[in-house]
Order: structure tokens, then C-alpha cells, then sequence
């Protein structure tokens, strides 16, 4: 026989049921926060005002982008604390690059996206949002666009860059010329201002970073650098990691 609940029983089943269901809204609602705040507000700084003097227009008809500015300087080394990691960062030497972007590449930016793919998944892809391949001098002008090609790919947690060119640029300039009027740069910030200009990059806009070359030491005994302290080199460790203080797309 089955039993009938009492008008008291009823009301305690009710508001038993009615409590699982707050405490299961309050959790989902903390969920949410989390993944929300891991993926859109990271802890970075948003004290950048970019500095517009830098700004210098090239008519890529006629105008030679200058050499990159590299400045000697005695080595100086601060921290910064990153998910729980501190790194040590030094400076090799300040840098003031502007180029054409023959090739971008992204790398994961949160927390969330890190765990959904392979790049981002360590400390130094977290701070170096976007590698920016870069010519310069003549390789930038108009009439050499789209006879370089820039193949950057992620490998076993390595960024490594492949520069070919067609043959109609290789009868204008020998092979040392070209691969020493460009660049792969791994661009390093952890600041939200200058973050979102680097994420509004496009490929063959003309772009000026200034900063410092850098190499970088993690806690957990791993090193990422050192930066290349000359344009002429190839192979490994000849990218430029470099610290940005500031980041201009050239109008």
C-alpha cells in the first residue's frame, strides 16, 4: 500500500529540493566566474600609453625601413611572478625594430585555451603571445611583397620559423642578403594594453617595437633564450625574443 506524505512532509521535501538547487546554482554560478575570468581577465597590468612620436609613416613605394636599432647596455635582471611561477628576466640589450609582417602566429593567451590545445602550454607561450615575422630595407617594399614566405610552426614546444623565396626575388639579391633583412621575433608582454595592440596585427602592415632583447629563466629550472644579437644569424636560437615596452602599427 502505498504511503500518502503528510501536508509537513511535503513542505520539507520541498524545501530540501528547493536548497539542492540554490547550493547547485551558487556552484555552477562560481564555475562560470572562473572559467569567464580565465579566459577574458587575466592579471595583467593596463598602464600603457603608447608613445605616438614613434609613429613614422613609409610609403612602401619608394621608402627603405631603416636597420633594427640595437643598443648596448649592462645586463640588468628584474622578475615577474606568472601562474604561480617567478621568472627571472634579463636584459641583453635594447631594441627598436620596425618591419613589414610577412607571417603571424598566434599562441593561447588563458588559461582555458591552454588546456584545449598544445601551444600554450607552457609559461613562456603564456607571455609571448604572437611570434611577428618582419623584413625590412628593401625586402619591405612594395614591389618584393608576397615573394617571401614564412612558414612558423610549434614544434615539441619549440617556435621555429622557415624562410623560402621565389626566384624572381632570388635574381634581385643574393641568399645572405635576404635572410639578413629578416626576422622571426617572439614578442613578450604582460601588460593588457599593449597585448590587445599586438592582437590587431595583420600581415604586411608596417610595425614598430621597441623593448629589449632578453633571455628568461623559470623557477622550475628551465631557460628560454637567448635572444640573437645579430641580424645575420640561422638556425636555432637565432629568433629575437624581445621585451616590449611599446608597439606601433604604423600608419
Amino acid at each position: 500500500m502505498k504511503r500518502i506524505e503528510t501536508p509537513d512532509e511535503i513542505i520539507k521535501s520541498k524545501k530540501k529540493t528547493l536548497i539542492k538547487n540554490i547550493i547547485f546554482v551558487i556552484i555552477m554560478g562560481i564555475a562560470i566566474y572562473f572559467i569567464l575570468y580565465m579566459l577574458f581577465f587575466d592579471p595583467m597590468g593596463n598602464n600603457y600609453h603608447r608613445n605616438n612620436s614613434l609613429n613614422v609613416h613609409y610609403d612602401l613605394s619608394k621608402d627603405l625601413i631603416p636597420e633594427p636599432i640595437q643598443t648596448k647596455i649592462d645586463e640588468e635582471q628584474f622578475t615577474e611572478k606568472v601562474r604561480n611561477r617567478t621568472l627571472t628576466i634579463t636584459k641583453l640589450a635594447e631594441y627598436d625594430i620596425t618591419g613589414r609582417v610577412e607571417a603571424i602566429e598566434n599562441y593561447s593567451t588563458n588559461a582555458v585555451s591552454d588546456a584545449l590545445s598544445f601551444k600554450g602550454s607552457n609559461v613562456y607561450d603564456y607571455i609571448s603571445p604572437i611570434d611577428l615575422t618582419l623584413s625590412w630595407g628593401e625586402l619591405a617594399l612594395d614591389r618584393n611583397a608576397g615573394h617571401i614566405k614564412a612558414d612558423q610552426h610549434y614544434m615539441n614546444t619549440e617556435r621555429v620559423v622557415w624562410l623560402s623565396y621565389d626566384n624572381i626575388l632570388g635574381q634581385k639579391y643574393d641568399q645572405n642578403f635576404i635572410f639578413s633583412h629578416v626576422s622571426n621575433n617572439h614578442l613578450i608582454s604582460l601588460n593588457n594594453g599593449i597585448r590587445n595592440e599586438l592582437s590587431k596585427v595583420k600581415v604586411s602592415q608596417v610595425v614598430r617595437i621597441t623593448g629589449y632583447l632578453v633571455g628568461i629563466t623559470c623557477d622550475d629550472g628551465s631557460y628560454w633564450g637567448p635572444s640573437s644579437l645579430k641580424r645575420t644569424d640561422t638556425g636555432n636560437h637565432a629568433c629575437e625574443i624581445i621585451y616590449v615596452t611599446d608597439f606601433l602599427i604604423m600608419k
